[in-house]
């Protein structure tokens, strides 16, 4: 009986520091944040193309249901831009509940593929440029900047051009909760235009 009761106990503390373990798991923002930051490092040590990082048009991420302390919690797909055959390289990078880089597999699809050149800033470091902004300057006054944070689900940059006929970036965000969509414009060189909150 003695056992018995040492090892519910026992019990009751492992589910419990496994239910705070996963209670701290880093947003979504900050996997996503991270692993742009793993894709340039992979393009820096010659692990994955160049094109990954110039060529960069969208980020997709899922969370996972870990099995264990260091089993996958988000699976980030980064795409380049749709081919001629409509197809998109990719790379996937899995991260553990910390963020920390677990794997990655880039993937070949497209045989026709589509380059977007960037003046200034490659994509990646303008999509990183977005992410920090809402982490230390998005204040919209209202819970927006608490879903996109926690439940970010997609990220798309595109190309436009302003009032004077220069070239913008527009970065468009998702989240896995609402219909919510965030728009962000940044100039090509990473400078703070404005932003737009749709519901």
């Amino acid at each position: 009986e003695k056992m018995k009761k040492l090892f519910l106990s026992g019990l009751v503390i492992l589910l419990s520091g496994l239910s705070h373990a996963q209670a701290q798991a880093i947003p979504n923002l900050t996997a996503a944040e991270l692993a742009l930051h793993r894709l340039e490092k992979l393009v820096t040590l010659n692990k994955v193309a160049p094109e990954y990082q110039l060529n960069f048009k969208q980020l997709n991420l899922m969370r996972l249901n870990p099995t264990a302390p260091n089993s996958p919690a988000y699976k980030i797909i980064l795409l380049q831009h749709k081919g001629g055959d409509g197809l998109s390289d990719m790379v996937e990078i899995q991260q553990d509940k910390n963020g920390k880089p677990l794997s990655y597999r880039a993937m070949v699809h497209t045989e026709d593929p589509k380059m977007i050149s960037w003046p200034q800033k490659d994509p990646v470091t303008l999509s990183e440029l977005v992410l920090h902004y809402i982490e230390d300057f998005y204040n919209p006054g209202d819970n927006s900047k608490a879903i996109f944070t926690e439940y970010l689900s997609e990220l798309v940059i595109t190309q436009a051009t302003n009032q004077t006929g220069a070239l913008i970036a527009v970065v468009t965000l998702k989240n896995s909760v609402n219909a919510g969509i965030l728009i962000f414009k940044f100039t090509t060189d990473g400078k703070f235009i404005s932003y737009e909150l749709k519901p």
